[in-house]
């Protein structure tokens, strides 16, 4: 175990520590060995920082100033981080339990979808607090960037407002959501000689028409900007302009 004593933190740094707004908290964990408390305490200080000092052995000012000191075992990481979430009230609102095996063979194979790979079989508890949260088992299931694009379309356009959402790249106006798998043509869009590609899978489309160049059907609707875009209601939209340049595609 760890063992080293600290020099103990001037009180008048303390008390300032202690009247911080609590505006951000940091957790600062020191070797009791250290001679740069004070130093750290007077940084947090400057920065308007709610500082809390934790340590392998109790601080002498540890009595006099409970919510900024804290005794952890720096050898047991587990034990000292539930320490630290009992210490912040922090209350777990879903928990899943399962053997270490089955989440390091997941990781290994680099598996996207936790729902059928691994809740299905039913090797696994779960706790909660509160109702059913649909989105929580959602993001087992899109755990690769193109499923949770997929994910974020497919919730974005239950809500009628949000599917009808057009902005401005550069001098076109177009749906917001791709066509395709939903990704977001604020961040996946590149238009060049009149043809909209959405670099998620190279997916492209005609402005002037809006036809699908890559596949039947899936038509985009897109009018040039200041027009109205066909099927879409008047909603307020951000403009885009000059932000629809990807600096590097996505894999197909």
């Amino acid at each position: 175990m760890y063992t080293a004593t600290a020099a103990p933190v001037p009180r008048d740094k303390l008390c300032s520590a202690a009247a911080m707004a609590p505006s951000q908290r940091l957790l600062l964990l020191i070797p009791t060995t250290t001679y740069r408390t004070e130093d750290f305490v007077e940084a947090a200080r400057a920065l308007d920082v709610d500082l809390v000092i934790a340590s392998d052995r109790p601080n002498v000012m540890a009595g006099e100033f409970p919510d900024h000191l804290l005794t952890l075992p720096f050898d047991d990481p587990e034990a000292a981080a539930r320490e630290v979430r009992a210490y912040a009230d922090e209350k777990v609102r879903y928990r899943f339990r399962t053997r270490r095996a089955y989440l390091e063979q997941l990781i290994a194979e680099h598996e996207i979808d936790w729902v059928n790979s691994l809740f299905l079989s039913c090797r696994f508890s779960a706790q909660r607090i509160g109702p059913y949260n649909e989105f929580v088992y959602v993001f087992f299931k899109c755990l690769s960037e193109e499923r949770l694009n997929y994910a974020e379309g497919w919730f974005a356009e239950q809500n009628a407002a949000e599917a009808s959402e057009t902005v401005t790249l550069g001098e076109w106006e177009v749906q917001r959501r791709c066509p395709h798998l939903k990704a977001d043509l604020t961040r996946f869009a590149s238009i060049e000689d009149g043809v909209l590609t959405c670099q998620m899978h190279g997916w492209k489309w005609r402005l002037a028409d809006g036809k699908c160049l890559t596949s039947v059907g899936h038509d985009l609707r897109c009018a040039p900007a200041g027009q109205p875009v066909p099927g879409a209601e008047p909603v307020v939209h951000q403009d885009h302009r000059g932000q629809h340049e990807m600096s590097e595609s996505a894999d197909d």
